[in-house]
């Protein structure tokens, strides 16, 4: 059996279930004081890894694509334990430009980014960042939810 919670990281989905303890406080072992923690942004003592981060991903064009020149449509995902309200896309070093965000629903889905672009032709890195309800961006580097890039070859 195993205990799914949802909208949390998965190791706190845990497997192997012989019996389930219900306490007000988190156990002290090695995957909750060593494992499974994280410094949290300008240092600090290390924090308990448990609400998913906000987080985005590019998924057409696929990384190292070649495309046509012209219109084209960049798509993704975004996710996170609160709703994402915004997604930027920025194309090589061009500004951050707000990207269609579908609703997130009642359930604790991905949702759905847009954002059409005129390519020209050459080499272009195509990044997104994702901005939750509670204010947190993905940071640019670093981290396991950094803003992700892929690399496009327009012909």
């Amino acid at each position: 059996m195993r205990a799914v919670v949802p909208r949390l990281f998965g190791t706190n989905s845990v497997k192997w279930l012989t019996r389930v303890v219900l306490a007000d406080h988190r156990p002290e072992h090695l995957f909750t004081t060593r494992l499974y923690t994280r410094v949290p942004p300008g240092g600090g003592a290390p924090q308990p890894v448990r609400e998913v981060d906000v987080n985005s991903r590019l998924l057409g064009p696929p990384d190292g694509a070649s495309v046509p020149a012209g219109p084209y449509q960049v798509t993704g995902r975004a996710w996170g334990f609160a709703a994402v309200v915004a997604v930027e896309v920025a194309v090589d070093d061009g500004g951050w430009r707000p990207a269609r965000l579908e609703p997130r629903g009642p359930q604790p889905v991905w949702q759905r980014f847009t954002l059409p672009c005129a390519l020209a032709p050459g080499r272009h890195l195509i990044r997104c960042r994702a901005t939750d309800a509670r204010g947190r961006v993905q940071p640019p580097s670093g981290a396991r939810n950094a803003v992700h890039g892929i690399e496009v070859v327009v012909r």
